[in-house]
């Protein structure tokens, strides 16, 4: 998690926060009062309201596997990246784990991408050299460029 100085040092970035939760907005909101650039969004990853090319960089924290339709959210982040923008996905469950099913059975709707799978998806959307990484208690990170 950033810290308050982390935060301070990245004044100059302007950044938008996007969750389907409102709730998850609110605690958001709260914790980062004070900061006027970034923004809190409510919003479906599948049809973002910002304009095109407009972002250097998107991250995914433990979310893609929930997107409803993964297509369109892949194919709405790589619209709204600039040329030569980076998405970054990381999520904590990378698929290979026995017990990694056991999060389709907490969140509505998720399903679990293994690395190949995610690739390929990305891939489909447009995006080129993909990395993916994984840390060894199965954390999955992904790098794509548009």
């Amino acid at each position: 998690m950033f810290t308050e100085r982390k935060w301070t040092q990245l004044k100059n970035a302007h950044i938008t926060c996007l969750d389907y939760s409102a709730d998850m907005l609110a605690q958001a909101e709260k914790r980062l009062r004070g900061y006027s650039h970034i923004q809190c969004v409510q919003g479906d990853v599948g049809k973002l309201q910002m304009a095109g090319e407009a972002f250097d960089l998107v991250v995914s924290m433990n979310g893609f596997h929930a997107f409803p339709d993964k297509q369109k959210a892949f194919g709405e982040t790589w619209r709204v990246l600039k040329p030569g923008g980076t998405f970054l996905i990381c999520n904590e469950c990378g698929g290979d784990r026995p017990g990694d099913e056991k999060w389709t059975q907490r969140v509505s709707g998720m399903r679990i991408y293994k690395d190949t799978q995610l690739q390929t998806a990305l891939e489909q959307a447009g995006f080129r050299d993909v990395q993916i990484y994984k840390h060894k208690r199965d954390w999955l990170c992904v790098l794509a460029r548009k």
